[in-house]
């Protein structure tokens, strides 16, 4: 999977400017593409949860991230 990811916010942001960006949110750009902003649960194994989805990308920072994906495939 081709997945650009950016931390939402830094640590030394001021709070209400993090829980204003604390938000998840996914929408679908292209037929395969999508973008949105989740929250790293396991930054060692890069998981972001957005949304009860649990996507796999490289997410080295913790908290929230924004992302862009050109291709998701979903798998049971």
């Amino acid at each position: 999977m081709d997945a650009d990811v950016l931390a939402t916010y830094f640590s030394d942001w001021p709070e209400d400017e993090k829980m204003a960006l604390s938000t998840e949110w996914i929408e679908r750009i292209g037929h395969y593409a999508y973008r949105g902003r989740g929250r790293v649960i396991n930054q060692m194994e890069g998981l972001v949860e957005v949304q009860g989805f649990i996507i796999e990308m490289e997410a080295e920072s913790d908290g929230y991230v924004d992302f862009e994906i050109s291709r998701l495939d979903v798998r049971s």
